[in-house]
């Protein structure tokens, strides 16, 4: 949650690094299997286990991927599969993972990387989200020069799809070079104030109001002003 106040005021720092991507993803598959027996789920991976290098910060891009896996565990089905492959096209790597859970309503799917966007309906079940885990992702994903994007059907499944470029010397110069090692925060999504959040120690339902409120007092001014312009102009 803290991490979306950094990335939003060019706080949240990555330390790029050459990472085995392959590597990554199977640490990831390998970590989640017991809470896929849980679930009753089939966890498998497809692809390469080492050797496919990225321009990566080892944590953040560890954090996205595990967080795709777990989440086809979460909203699949017993007795269902979440599939992870890594593919290679020549210039990108591309990492799917498909699960058979219950799925999103294609009216859902252009806002799932919406800041506290919440799918309504079976996805609602038992989950404690706050909706900021694939805002976060895209947020990071893109930063590395990278796409996500997702496809899903209802009571069939979900697939979401990363690519990261290939390792090379001249994009790890331009991301530790031009001084990007912050998280490339699109303002028009933002709070668009000028607040400073030094906050070093702030977590769940606190954090929530605090970042609604500040959200709600910035639309509050707008609003204000707009009020004021517009009565000015009818003078």
């Amino acid at each position: 949650l803290l991490n979306v106040s950094r990335i939003e005021h060019g706080n949240f720092k990555l330390n790029w690094d050459k990472v085995d991507i392959a590597a990554r993803v199977k640490e990831a598959v390998d970590s989640l299997q017991f809470s896929a027996k849980e679930k009753k789920v089939s966890l498998s991976m497809k692809g390469n286990t080492e050797n496919e290098f990225v321009v990566a910060d080892r944590y953040s891009i560890q954090e996205v991927i595990d967080n795709l896996i777990d989440n086809a565990i979460k909203y699949n089905r017993e007795n269902g599969e979440v599939n992870v492959s890594l593919d290679d096209d020549g210039s990108n790597y591309i990492i799917k993972v498909s699960d058979t859970g219950i799925g999103v309503p294609k009216n859902a799917l252009p806002y799932l990387f919406t800041k506290f966007y919440r799918v309504h309906g079976g996805l609602e079940s038992g989950s404690t989200g706050t909706g900021l885990g694939l805002y976060l992702a895209k947020q990071i994903i893109e930063s590395h020069r990278g796409t996500i994007s997702v496809d899903s059907e209802v009571n069939k499944g979900t697939v979401f799809t990363i690519t990261l470029p290939h390792y090379s010397d001249t994009l790890m110069k331009t991301l530790t070079g031009n001084n990007t090692n912050n998280v490339n925060y699109n303002q028009s999504t933002g709070t668009g104030d000028d607040t400073d959040y030094t906050i070093f120690i702030l977590t769940g339902i606190a954090f929530i109001s605090l970042y609604i409120k500040q959200d709600y007092d910035n639309k509050l001014k707008k609003v204000e002003t707009n009020g004021q312009n517009t009565n000015q102009n009818h003078d």
